[in-house]
């Protein structure tokens, strides 16, 4: 996975140059809405952030913690899981259980997944004895000290994977409480320049673009730090129902249905109605595969921008990277990956408009619309192949087994090591 990732800042024209595929299928007026709102979620913030920044590296919760490239090689042939709160996780909790029973059935360095936790969902994973190994929060403010260091269990062994830049109060509570930290930081360049100041360090080696929503970041951590090249994210609708009513768009926002951070943060982005097109992943008996429903969904402004996020880093990637890579989009509803041919009105208005990204003759190498259940099955038997290669002494990879690069599970089976989780729920 190429480490160049390409910021929101350049403008159109650069992005022309830099990346002719994204381009082609961001339109500029997007990219440009989407800057805006990034640049104006900058100017708030920053300010909060370097001063947490600060804090964070003269205290002795940093210097008590490992730092992210001291992680390298633990994703090595695992699978990362990232889960985020939208409402289609409530389909795959089950899927999410039998994986951590999966894993905890044996030692860390077997586990075929690494499960890492939006703060949003670490503790109703925990409650659902889902056991993450990292939890990654990325907001400044101290609004979600409750989430994660309030009631935790004390057992839990969750590791919080956070910038510098996450609040003090946070850090230092969960120093406290026995648990540990892995520390990256942002590649902005006050930001790198304060770390390596204050440390002497090398900063570009703890160095993450945060960009888009918390599964962005999960899947960039994974990638740079984890070197696990297979990402599955589930829960990460970027959109949320459709609803005259606001009270039941609020409860709808989160499959816990809790709205209360969205409150006190002043992001009450569920009073925004614009739409976009969505999809829901359904189950055919009859033809006995998956298949896509489109339907409009709820946008606000800030998720459109994780979207198109997301989307730009999926296809930069799949332009210029010289590994591998693979991301399962396993949230099987939402927005993510639905793409417009046509940006007017009357063309939107218009069902052969919509597509997924995996139909791209060359994103759709390495993106995937799928269902969890049918992923897992696939990482599975991807390494039992591996494994049998090993002992016959033919070293294979990914791409030569080819079974990765298959059609995605939309016209695959269902899994064979989790088929009957859905006939029993």
């Amino acid at each position: 996975m190429t480490q160049e990732r390409i910021k929101l800042a350049p403008t159109y024209d650069e992005l022309k140059e830099k990346s002719p595929l994204s381009a082609e299928l961001i339109s500029e007026d997007i990219w440009d809405g989407i800057h805006m709102v990034n640049q104006r979620t900058t100017d708030g913030l920053d300010g909060m952030w370097n001063d947490n920044l600060e804090v964070n590296l003269k205290s002795s919760w940093f210097t008590d913690h490992m730092r992210a490239n001291e992680l390298h090689g633990l994703g090595t042939n695992k699978a990362t899981i990232g889960v985020g709160a939208g409402p289609s996780l409530k389909k795959n909790e089950h899927i999410l259980k039998l994986i951590s029973d999966i894993n905890i059935s044996t030692t860390l360095d077997n586990h075929p997944f690494i499960i890492i936790s939006s703060n949003h969902m670490y503790k109703p994973l925990l409650e659902k004895e889902i056991y993450p190994h990292f939890v990654m929060l990325i907001d400044g403010g101290d609004a979600v000290y409750d989430q994660l260091c309030r009631d935790v269990p004390k057992n839990d062994k969750t590791i919080l994977l956070a910038p510098l830049q996450i609040h003090p109060r946070i850090a230092e509570e969960w120093t406290k409480q026995g648990r540990s930290i892995v520390w990256c930081n942002s590649l902005d360049e006050d930001k790198q320049e304060l770390y390596e100041n204050i440390t002497g360090d090398d900063a570009s080696k703890v160095g993450l673009e945060f960009g888009g929503n918390v599964l962005n970041c999960i899947w960039a951590a994974s990638l740079k730090f984890l070197r696990s090249f297979v990402f599955f994210a589930v829960g990460n609708d970027l959109s949320f129902p459709r609803d005259k009513s606001l009270k039941k768009r609020r409860k709808g926002y989160y499959a816990t249905g809790d709205y209360e951070i969205n409150i006190k943060n002043m992001r009450d982005e569920a009073k925004q109605q614009s739409a976009w097109m969505g999809f829901d992943l359904k189950y055919s008996e009859i033809m006995m595969r998956p298949y896509v429903d489109f339907q409009p969904v709820n946008m606000s402004h800030t998720l459109f921008t994780y979207k198109i996020w997301c989307e730009s880093q999926v296809i930069i990637n799949a332009e210029n990277s010289p590994v591998d890579w693979h991301y399962f989009n396993c949230s099987e509803a939402g927005s993510l990956g639905v793409m417009s041919k046509g940006k007017t009105k009357e063309e939107m208005a218009r069902e052969d408009n919509w597509y997924l990204l995996d139909s791209h003759p060359i994103v759709g190498k390495y993106y995937h619309t799928a269902r969890l259940e049918d992923a897992a099955e696939r990482w599975m038997r991807w390494r039992e192949q591996k494994a049998r290669n090993v002992v016959k002494g033919i070293l294979t990879d990914a791409k030569s087994a080819g079974i990765l690069h298959q059609p995605t599970s939309i016209v695959d089976g269902a899994g064979r090591i989790l088929r009957q989780s859905r006939s029993i729920h």
